[in-house]
């Protein structure tokens, strides 16, 4: 196995990648013999690869084809320099009213008839964070996100964080967090 990857000062040996504990093993599992990547400065902090394989039983890259690729790296560089910046331009678009509608509904949603505790479990719950994380964020144990779990689910008249997430997309339809509480 082989892997040579691109970076500012040329190619970087296999033999210093693979000192990465399951580099062998996963390429292996894919039935890849090499690896050519492109390393890409996109920023500060962000970078991108781009990577060449080829399959066990192949012939590898051979030394022109090494030098095909490098020759390559402008066009190569600028094309994923392109890409990022135009997913970037997408993924910054303006926020519109479907956007305040959910910070609203996620906002006030349970307020009345949650206690403030409730309502910011509640919303980590929304956001994804199981009951262990909920406890570090909150700087509480996990048995005390447990029993506040138990008591806002008896208070919305719900069983599960599914249905807590039912009821929030209620909310969102047009329906106050309030009044899509029982």
């Amino acid at each position: 196995m082989r892997c040579r990857l691109r970076s500012r000062g040329g190619w970087i040996d296999s033999r210093l990648v693979l000192l990465f504990k399951n580099f062998r093993t996963y390429y292996h599992h894919l039935g890849l013999c090499e690896e050519v990547g492109f390393f890409i400065n996109l920023g500060p902090d962000t970078h991108a690869v781009l990577s060449l394989m080829r399959r066990r039983g192949r012939t590898r890259f051979c030394e022109d084809e090494v030098r095909q690729l490098e020759s390559a790296v402008p066009v190569v560089s600028a094309a994923v320099r392109a890409a990022w910046e135009a997913n970037n331009q997408v993924a910054t678009r303006p926020v519109d009213e479907h956007d305040h509608l959910v910070q609203e509904a996620f906002a006030s949603f349970g307020r009345g008839v949650l206690t403030e505790r409730e309502c910011e479990v509640v919303r980590l719950l929304l956001q994804g964070h199981s009951s262990q994380s909920v406890a570090q964020k909150l700087r509480i144990s996990p048995a005390t996100v447990k029993v506040h779990r138990k008591n806002l689910y008896e208070k919305l008249g719900i069983g599960s964080q599914s249905e807590l997430l039912a009821l929030f997309i209620q909310a969102i339809k047009g329906k106050s967090a309030s009044s899509a509480l029982p």
